[in-house]
């Protein structure tokens, strides 16, 4: 009997685990500092859904729209991760050398079929460049290609 109600424990406490898990994920910041590159800006992650008029019951999917914005007034866009097979979320931010990001973005996958359940993982590098117009963010595949396959 005491067997059971420690199974019983180690499944409810499993559960609320992964409700406490999955709610912090929507209580990730949007806004992320970015003084590091410049003073006064910061980055910003919105979802953009993709409603489905024939099921309007489920959580439509998203992808994350990732732009710069300024005190000044700069407002420019960095990227968007698109939905691969489900919506994309980022794990990682990281700046570097005064001028470079690096996201760290996954997209879950789960296939019953091949009996397979993880992650697609993809690195995407951006150089913040004050003198071009209008796109101050390149892309750095240098940077990209540098980083381990993470599939």
């Amino acid at each position: 009997m005491v067997k059971n109600i420690v199974a019983i424990i180690l499944f409810l406490s499993t559960i609320c685990g992964t409700v406490a898990a999955s709610s912090l994920t929507d209580r990730s910041p949007r806004i992320i500092s970015a003084d590091e590159i410049r003073s006064g800006c910061s980055i910003h992650i919105n979802r953009n859904y993709q409603y489905d008029k024939n099921d309007p019951l489920s959580t439509p999917p998203y992808s994350l729209i990732i732009s710069w914005q300024c005190v000044d007034g700069e407002n420019l866009p960095i990227d968007e991760l698109p939905i691969n097979g489900a919506s994309p979320e980022i794990t990682s931010i990281l700046y570097f050398n005064s001028m470079n990001i690096v996201i760290q973005a996954r997209w879950p996958m789960n296939s019953q079929s091949a009996e397979y359940l993880g992650y697609h993982h993809k690195i995407s590098a951006y150089t913040y460049n004050e003198k071009t117009i209008p796109k101050r963010f390149i892309e750095n595949k240098e940077i990209e290609n540098k980083s381990p396959p993470r599939d």
